[in-house]
């Protein structure tokens, strides 16, 4: 697990964030630093490669 706090010596750098997303996983590190963009592809499949509209949906009416 990363240590979100390590980014906040970043704060004035764009932050893009990456690698299996889910509006799960990302709630708690939108309120520590300020992100540029998000990299949600994986986190939002139902199975490998197959998007899933309604974890789609859900991120992002959660954001």
């Amino acid at each position: 697990m990363f240590d979100w706090s390590l980014a906040k010596v970043a704060l004035d750098l764009p932050i893009i964030l990456v690698d299996g997303l889910n509006s799960d996983a990302i709630t708690d590190v939108i309120k520590q630093i300020n992100l540029y963009a998000v990299d949600i592809s994986s986190g939002v499949e139902s199975s490998k490669g197959v998007k899933d509209i309604n974890k789609i949906k859900r991120f992002l009416l959660h954001y």
